[in-house]
C-alpha cells in the first residue's frame, strides 16, 4: 500500500458546449488513463472518460446505472466541470514543474448512444503542471 507521500494527481477538467444545442456530458466516476512519450518524458497525455468496450458476464453486457457518471446537461455555451484524482501509478513521480500535461475527455460511440449523451474526443492544449510538495 502506497504512503500518503505518493504522488497524485488532481484534474479540474471544463466541458465548454461550443455547439448551438444541448448535450449530456458525463462527469463522475471516469476511467482515467496517464501516459508519457518516451522521447520526451515532459510530454504527458491523461485520457479521461468512458471509452471502454464494457465488461461481460457469460457473454452478457455488464451495464452500469447512468447516475453512476453523473450526467449533466450543458446548453450552449455553459460548462460542466470534472474533478479527477488519477489512481496512483508508479510514473506519475516522474511528474515535473516542468511537465506538458495534454487531456483528452472521451466517451466511446457505444456508451453515449447507450446513454444517451455526447460521445467523441476531445483534446486540450498542453499546459503545465502545478508540482506541490
Amino acid at each position: 500500500m502506497a504512503g500518503t507521500s505518493a504522488p497524485q494527481l488532481f484534474l479540474t477538467v471544463h466541458l465548454r458546449n461550443t455547439t448551438n444545442h444541448e448535450m449530456v456530458v458525463l462527469t463522475k466516476n471516469l476511467d482515467s488513463d496517464i501516459d508519457f512519450n518516451p522521447a520526451d518524458a515532459t510530454k504527458w497525455t491523461c485520457t479521461l472518460g468512458y471509452n471502454q468496450p464494457g465488461v461481460t458476464y457469460q457473454g452478457r453486457l455488464i451495464v452500469p446505472p447512468l447516475n453512476d457518471f453523473s450526467p449533466v446537461t450543458i446548453k450552449p455555451n455553459e460548462e460542466a466541470v470534472i474533478t479527477h484524482r488519477v489512481k496512483r501509478n508508479r510514473s506519475l513521480k516522474l511528474i515535473t514543474k516542468d511537465t506538458q500535461l495534454t487531456v483528452c475527455y472521451a466517451i466511446s460511440p457505444n456508451w453515449g448512444s447507450r446513454f444517451a449523451t455526447w460521445s467523441g474526443s476531445v483534446t486540450s492544449k498542453p499546459f503545465k503542471t502545478s508540482v506541490i510538495p
